[in-house]
């Protein structure tokens, strides 16, 4: 098996929240730090297309989104038990919700106008921010699901932090019980996000049950991680094959079908297609093929929820 490779950016809340799940499972990697804004070409390279952080790589296997990088984990590091078998639908239920109303609801307060100012050690001055703001905004056009602002906002990152400290007063150390599950993972990354703007921060005061959560998640690890140039990544990669595609039964996806050439991409924003040979559909992944002039053969996994195909042609 071929060392991992986290192809990140430090303020980025989901790589953050990769960063937590590897060191929860002690899994060793290495950490490529990719372009806040595009263009990203060297991860574009792997991905064939898609541009959202963080990505996951193991020798030619692509893994996309944190769901995907997941479950990875959770495989290589089995003790982690980070879908609890007793309680996995409602670990996967809450995680879902977290990632998207409350990181929506949290990413409509940093950018209030009363909160830029504490934005800026965060994401590494004025500039960075216009810069940060002018790439996101066509990423974000037309997508189904925004930034929640203003008054809307506030409400929904309130009701989330007054429920999960009644929740850890009554049942804590974690979310679902006494060891972290991946709800905890996908909840920690917007609240992360949310104290290190120091103007933000001020609002998780009142609530010492969920600091102290939020501190038993950072305090995991220790973080074993060595730098990597993003050329090294990709020379691994061409160096590599894929390794054999899970041996499951194939999920129907309506007209498309296993052997099609297709497009994936996200349905909710950064619409930005990768495109290849559809290699497995099973219930919780989908595997497209590329064939790369310079990396050769690379397999790139996406979760099955969240994504969308589309064949081409």
């Amino acid at each position: 098996m071929h060392d991992l490779v986290l192809h990140h950016y430090p303020a980025s809340p989901f790589a953050e929240k990769a960063r937590r799940l590897l060191a929860y499972t002690g899994l060793p990697f290495a950490s490529v730090e990719i372009p806040v804004v595009m263009p990203k070409p060297d991860l574009v390279a792997l991905t064939g297309g898609y541009r959202k952080t963080p990505v996951l790589q193991r020798g030619a296997d692509v893994y996309c989104d944190t769901w995907c990088i997941a479950r990875v984990l959770d495989a290589a590091a089995p003790d982690s038990q980070l879908f609890l078998k007793r309680l996995g639908a409602v670990a996967c239920a809450a995680g879902r919700l977290y990632d998207r109303d409350l990181f929506m609801g949290v990413l409509g307060l940093l950018f209030e106008p009363r909160a830029l100012a504490g934005n800026i050690e965060y994401l590494g001055g004025a500039e960075q921010i216009q810069a940060f703001a002018t790439d996101r905004e066509p990423m974000l056009k037309n997508a189904p699901v925004r930034p929640i602002r203003g008054s809307a906002g506030h409400a929904i990152v309130l009701d989330n932090v007054m429920r999960l400290e009644a929740q850890l007063r009554e049942a804590g150390p974690f979310l679902l019980g006494e060891r972290p599950s991946i709800a905890d993972f996908c909840a920690h990354h917007p609240l992360w996000a949310l104290t290190k703007n120091h103007i933000l921060r001020a609002m998780l005061e009142p609530y010492p049950m969920v600091r102290a959560w939020l501190s038993r998640i950072d305090d995991m690890g220790p973080l074993v991680s060595r730098p990597m140039g993003s050329q090294e990544a990709l020379q691994r990669a061409a160096e590599a094959q894929p390794e054999a595609l899970p041996q499951a039964t194939e999920q129907q996806l309506g007209s498309v079908a296993v052997g099609d050439t297709v497009t994936i991409f996200a349905s909710d924003y950064a619409h930005e297609p990768s495109q290849g040979t559809l290699v497995h559909a099973g219930a919780d992944e989908l595997v497209l093929r590329r064939q790369d002039e310079h990396l050769g053969t690379l397999h790139v996994h996406f979760p099955r929820i969240g994504y969308r195909v589309r064949k081409v042609g």
